[in-house]
């Protein structure tokens, strides 16, 4: 439910306003595309089971969020700057565009519908990747399983066998 409608005057300082605007959607959109392709290098180290090219792409993944809530809360600086009687929570991208310039106006809708499709395979590509680590942890709990109950049945604590192995083939006849 809107309160109050964003209607500012278009003057050089509005345009002014929206460029920068239009500059923190671009650099948050350019952010988005990194940790996009750092969730597909994730998702591949994961199908490989390389845990070292996991690991480091999950420490790049920590630095791109960090730029990200930055990038973040300058744009949100910029918002109450320009709208100090909005709550900017309660401000969307489409309420500001109804009062941009029209030439401004499409950039900042491509922008926004880049962003969004950004953010929808992100997240396609976050909920695979969790998956796969799901099937993995699963996998590795079972083969431990297996390893544990092995052991258990053959092995005392020193190492030492304390039944007979198990044959497959009896050559006793």
């Amino acid at each position: 439910m809107k309160t109050q409608t964003i209607n500012p005057e278009i003057s050089q300082g509005n345009r002014l306003f929206y460029n920068e605007l239009f500059r923190a959607l671009e650099k948050e959109s350019g952010l988005l595309g990194e940790l996009l392709k750092n969730y597909e290098l994730q998702r591949e180290a994961l199908i490989k089971n390389d845990l070292q090219g996991f690991v480091k792409n999950l420490e790049e993944q920590q630095i791109l969020v960090w730029e990200a809530d930055a990038s973040e809360k300058t744009r949100k600086a910029l918002l109450e700057n320009r709208f100090p009687e909005r709550a900017i929570e309660d401000l969307t991208l489409t309420d500001i565009l109804e009062s941009a310039p029209d030439d401004i106006k499409r950039a900042l809708r491509e922008q926004q519908n880049r962003m969004k499709d950004l953010i929808r395979k992100v997240n396609l590509y976050r909920d695979t990747n969790r998956r796969l680590i799901q099937k993995s942890l699963e996998m590795l709990n079972y083969r431990i399983k297996l390893l544990t109950q092995w052991g258990e049945r053959f092995y005392n604590q020193n190492g030492d066998s304390e039944n007979e192995v198990p044959k497959l083939v009896n050559k006793q006849v």
